[in-house]
């Protein structure tokens, strides 16, 4: 069950759905046959109740109100695609078949109690890969616990008007709910027996939080556990012969607070004999789930650690892939002056993520170009092969202008698997057209890649190391012809996907559908947009669309560059064919709609700064956008309008209704800044710096920043700059 309270151990504030601050969490698993524990993944922030899949490829956790995939190993963490809902608590739960979600969402109803927040949890589905969920239970408050393993039925625990907490079920697919409890005191934690004929769940009928078991619809209830310890979680393992549960070693009465001295033990079925595991701390979130694997040889649970301010990591990621175009300067954009691969080269860099910096393990030279929009590179699913669009070849030796610098028309195909992550180029596919953005689709061996001075998407996939084109798409837009494609990006969910058309001004959102002969066909109405848009993002949660409009209205050498204004314009996605209007009739007696069935529409056109920016983050939780704002850094230092200093612009964002207000503008010494991310805690960014104007003048690297949370309002600090050679533009978080 969700927070009704939380006591804490150490002074930790608490924040939206529960999270805590200044909480290192760690993911464990625990070998029931060895009593061996295994720290499988962790993080410097707060997630929760873990899932293990049936197919014994992933774990599924909780965090910041959305829901996350691990990969087995720990290798890899990625977020589910739940639309909505993107407020989660830690009742969630995978089906026996491995083919569905549950999750317990708050709704925000108008229910009559004080908390809104709490008292609106509902229980949905959701298709395992992510999806639009589905209502199951019509009331609230209910918080999911259990899947009864023929797949037929949820047990969840339930208030209901003049009532208490309680043990309902309802079918899989929504009907009527039956309720199991009807004692005094808190019913919580039911979970189905691996035969599926008991439910066993911790209740306080007896005066005291013990662990109990009912038949399947509720009667012949029997107490399990009688001792001085607060026990929850009862979870029975698939193969029957035990059930693990969370035992507070201080009487917590009906409440189950975070950070805690706590113990993991373990019930024999057999002779009803209780082992004690191990003691550590823990409490809210480190077991409220099922969480054993297939075989019942193993569980997982979270534990979790205090840590102080200045333990706190300078960036939550694991690894950096970072592009470096050596032999262009940012002021050749106007005086066209290089430098050729004499002085100066190319490269792709690997570096591993520590905590207060970065470590460098491999590099190889690899011809990459800064010019253009920053899209340029994409890392599969697996996280095993890098694709880098190239659009301009590597300077020829001792060149010293632009125009020496040869046109690119290659995609280039980067093995990451071998020992320690060292890069190796694989395979190389060229076009007739010069590739401009290159992008993985989230879940398959897919990718896209648009050619500019075309109206083509290429289709391709990796096979052995080898780049496969398997098809092209043509794009149209009412006989209008197509110049650019410089921004192609995947929705969430990978059924859609968006480009932006910089020479036709507008936004076009794309279908995808494998079995159909044109796999990518024009979704809903084509959008106008401001002058030049160029990079945009869907949200997270996949409900909206950002994208960054230089606004540029003349040619580049003449426009006023400190002047110009870049526009952050927010569309709010149509995921549906579903029309928002209601039905009429025509004089034909056909059924048409009022409005069209598929109807994007812009929520938000707001200033972005003066300057120009093209590219931008947004937050993992989505409440939070920071543009990236070149000015006009770029300039040679005699040109009027030159700028000393680049900045980031700090926006919030509405995840309801898709404003965005903003919250400040922080400027840094940099130059061309092209790339920015935020870590996996939402708290750290990162900001590819060209170079310096200033301090360590002709040098690039990477400027780390923090978001903090202050009480006059958010606000970006700098944290620390990572000083490399000159060129940085473009890399990617792992």
């Amino acid at each position: 069950m969700k927070y009704f309270f939380t006591t804490l151990l150490f002074v930790i504030s608490i924040s939206t759905f529960g999270q805590l601050e200044n909480v290192r969490s760690l993911l464990e698993v625990y070998d029931v046959d060895t009593g061996l524990r295994e720290t499988i993944y962790q993080e410097d922030t707060h997630f929760e109740a873990p899932n293990w899949s049936p197919n014994n490829d992933f774990f599924v956790v909780n965090g910041g109100g959305l829901l996350y995939r691990i990969l087995l190993d720990g290798s890899k963490k990625e977020l589910i695609y739940t639309d909505f809902a993107d407020k989660c608590n830690n009742d969630h739960g995978i089906s026996p078949d491995g083919q569905s979600l549950v999750i317990s969402h708050y709704d925000q109803l108008k229910v009559p109690y004080a908390d809104r927040d709490f008292r609106s949890s509902t229980i949905y589905t959701v298709p395992i890969m992510g999806g639009t969920p589905k209502k199951i239970t019509q009331k609230a408050p209910s918080f999911w616990h259990g899947w009864s393993p023929d797949g037929k039925e949820l047990a969840y625990t339930a208030l209901r008007s003049g009532g208490e907490f309680d043990i309902y079920t309802i079918p899989v697919d929504g009907g009527t709910e039956i309720r199991l409890t009807a004692s005094p005191g808190l019913d919580d934690g039911p979970d189905y027996s691996h035969d599926g004929q008991y439910i066993y769940y911790n209740s306080m009928q007896s005066g005291n939080m013990q662990i109990w078991r009912m038949d399947r619809d509720g009667g012949n209830k029997v107490q399990l556990t009688f001792d001085e310890y607060s026990n929850w979680f009862p979870h029975p393992s698939p193969d029957g012969k035990h059930f693990v549960f969370l035992s507070y070693l201080d009487n917590q009465g009906d409440k189950h607070p975070a950070m805690q001295k706590v113990a993991l033990r373990l019930y024999d079925l057999e002779t009803n004999g209780i082992k004690e595991l191990f003691r550590f701390i823990g409490g809210q979130g480190t077991i409220n789930v099922p969480s054993w694997s297939p075989d019942g040889k193993k569980f997982a649970f979270v534990s979790y650690e205090h840590i102080g301010k200045s333990d706190q990591t300078l960036f939550d990621a694991d690894k950096i892939f970072l592009l470096t175009d050596g032999d262009m300067p940012a002021t050749a954009y106007i005086d066209g002056k290089v430098q050729g691969k004499g002085k100066s080269k190319d490269v792709l860099q690997v570096f591993h993520m520590e905590k207060n910096g970065l470590q460098e393990v491999a590099s190889m030279d690899v011809s990459n170009s800064v010019r253009r929009w920053p899209n340029s590179m994409s890392m599969n699913t697996n996280g095993t092969h890098l694709l880098i669009a190239e659009q301009d070849g590597q300077a020829p030796l001792n060149a010293s202008n632009i125009n020496e610098i040869p046109k690119a028309s290659k995609l280039s195909l980067v093995n990451l698997t071998g020992t320690h992550t060292v890069p190796k180029l694989v395979d190389e596919a060229f076009f007739e057209a010069i590739p401009t953005s290159v992008g993985f689709h989230p879940h398959k061996n897919l990718f896209a890649l648009t050619l500019l001075g075309t109206d083509e998407i290429a289709l391709g996939t990796i096979e052995r190391d080898k780049i496969k084109i398997i098809d092209k798409v043509r794009l149209s837009l009412d006989g209008e012809t197509i110049p650019a494609i410089p921004h192609f990006t995947w929705h969430p969910s990978g059924e859609f996907a968006a480009v932006t058309l910089a020479g036709n001004d507008r936004l076009m959102f794309l279908k995808y559908d494998p079995t159909s002969d044109k796999k990518l066909s024009t979704w809903g109405n084509v959008l106008k947009t401001a002058p030049l848009p160029g990079v945009g993002y869907f949200t997270n949660n996949g409900r909206f669309f950002l994208l960054t409009n230089i606004n540029l209205t003349s040619d580049i050498e003449e426009a006023s560059y400190a002047d110009n204004t870049s526009i952050l314009s927010i569309y709010r996605f149509d995921d549906t064919n579903v029309p928002d209007s209601p039905r009429t009739r025509a004089d034909s007696g056909k059924e048409t709609y009022l409005s069209e069935k598929v109807k994007h529409t812009k929520t938000a056109h707001i200033s972005f700064g003066n300057g120009y920016v093209e590219t931008f983050a947004i937050s993992p939780d989505d409440s939070y956008v920071v543009g990236l704002n070149m000015k006009a850094s770029w300039l040679p230092d005699s040109y009027p309008g030159k700028t000393k200093e680049s900045s980031l612009t700090l926006f919030g964002l509405d995840k309801e209704n898709g404003k965005a207000s903003f919250l400040g503008e922080f400027d840094f010494d940099g130059t061309l800044p092209e790339c920015i991310s935020f870590d996996r805690s939402g708290k750290n960014l990162v900001v590819a710096n060209f170079n310096r104007n200033t301090t360590g003048r002709g040098k690039g690297g990477l400027d780390f920043w923090r978001l903090m949370e202050k009480p006059d309002g958010p606000t970006l600090i700098p944290r620390k700059f990572v000083q490399l050679m000159r060129g940085v533009h473009y890399f990617i978080i792992q």
